[in-house]
């Protein structure tokens, strides 16, 4: 049950987006997730994810994200996300928070690694 354990940190949103179009490539387990119907009002997303259909626990959690999910709160448009190399599908869940911390948006989407590692999601009123 390594999967479940195993789900690494949000990585460097911006060097990574950076590399991945400047120089020439990007890592093989680089997931890059477009968000789109962000609102002014929303200060945060909340991630959480599946990796092929097991609910992924964050290895280093924070305490406003917990072990199940990790919060994103600049360049919310646009974040990577580094998956283990054996992973064959990827889901996703975001929670557009504002600062009362009340959802405003959400939206979810899935991935076959084989066959892409861009995802966008449409975040939409609940």
């Amino acid at each position: 049950m390594r999967r479940l354990a195993s789900f690494r940190r949000l990585l460097s949103v911006a060097a990574l987006v950076f590399c991945a179009s400047s120089c020439g490539g990007r890592p093989a387990n680089l997931v890059v997730v477009q968000v789109s119907g962000l609102l002014p009002r929303i200060t945060e997303l909340y991630v959480t994810m599946q990796l092929d259909d097991v609910p992924a626990k964050n290895s280093q959690p924070l305490p406003e994200s917990g072990p199940s999910g990790f919060v994103v709160y600049q360049q919310m448009e646009r974040f990577g996300i580094e998956v283990p190399d054996s992973t064959q599908r990827l889901a996703i869940t975001v929670k557009g928070y504002d600062t009362a911390r009340e959802v405003i948006r959400q939206g979810q989407g899935s991935l076959e690694l084989s066959q892409s590692h861009d995802l966008s999601i449409d975040l939409v009123s609940p």
